[in-house]
């Protein structure tokens, strides 16, 4: 299960299914679909990976800078992945921990009711200590720096959804399966709310460096995307020496690089 190549040879329910859907319910045509059948660890990155490419990520505009954000959070996708995977009951050979993705959420179902003594009630209150039904597995991937052995996963999974302007996530226990619902935001993007170590901006030391010109270039990029000596001229009114003189200014700081070739050159934010 951790280091085989393809751990279904030898366990052929050691699959991962995974669907996307473009309304909110199952249908028997989901617009992506992927059995994932790589070792453990590898396997968490492939399923984030479709779930990346089959939900949205709007661009803000925060300072000088376009981020784009993610429809959920990442570190939520990771624990939820990581506890279904390392808990789930592999004696039961006819399910395999399946993945939806639907317009509104994202389901994680894993196979077998919660491990031990371990109630819903305490694993809903984020306070139960660690149990595992499948401890080799769980030190495998707390050896492969994919979880902790410490109970905590459920409220760093809980903080990372509200600290993404989400809800916290639903668990259920249904037709001897583990069910955690990831809410997402649905219509409203901009519920999703910023890492706070992104500020957008430049530092204090390189924005006193800067002119009213190229704050202004640097605005209009951010807003359309990318700028031309040529536009500086017409719209600043200033001679093609001093628009020059200005992105070069902008790219010595590192802040926009050029784009394209003679008369198609044009300037956008440097990544």
């Amino acid at each position: 299960m951790l280091l085989a190549t393809d751990p279904s040879k030898f366990f052929a329910h050691a699959r991962i299914q995974v669907a996307a859907y473009a309304g909110s319910v199952r249908t028997a045509t989901p617009s992506d679909h992927a059995t994932i059948r790589k070792p453990l660890s590898e396997a968490i990155d492939e399923v984030v990976a479709f779930i990346r490419k089959n939900t949205r990520h709007p661009l803000r505009i925060v300072g000088f800078q376009r981020i784009e954000v993610n429809e959920y959070p990442e570190a939520a996708l990771r624990e939820a992945l990581v506890n279904a995977l390392a808990h789930r009951d592999y004696e039961d050979a006819g399910r395999r921990v399946t993945v939806d993705l639907f317009r509104d959420r994202i389901e994680i179902i894993s196979p077998g009711a919660l491990p031990g003594t371990l109630s819903l009630a305490r694993l809903r209150s984020g306070k139960a200590r660690s149990q595992s039904r499948n401890p080799n597995i769980a030190q495998g991937l707390v050896f492969l720096g994919r979880m902790e052995e410490r109970g905590t996963g459920i409220t760093r999974m809980r903080d990372s959804m509200l600290n993404h302007g989400l809800d916290a996530p639903l668990i259920a226990v249904a037709d001897n399966e583990v069910v955690v619902t990831l809410i997402g935001p649905g219509e409203d993007m901009e519920r999703i709310l910023l890492p706070d170590n992104i500020t957008g901006g430049i530092s204090p030391a390189v924005a006193e460096k800067l002119n009213e010109r190229q704050n202004a270039i640097l605005a209009e990029i951010v807003r359309s995307g990318s700028v031309t000596t040529g536009w500086i001229t017409k719209t600043m009114e200033v001679a093609k020496d001093t628009a020059f003189r200005d992105v070069k200014g902008l790219v010595a700081f590192g802040l926009i690089e050029p784009e394209g070739e003679g008369r198609g050159r044009h300037y956008i934010l440097k990544p």
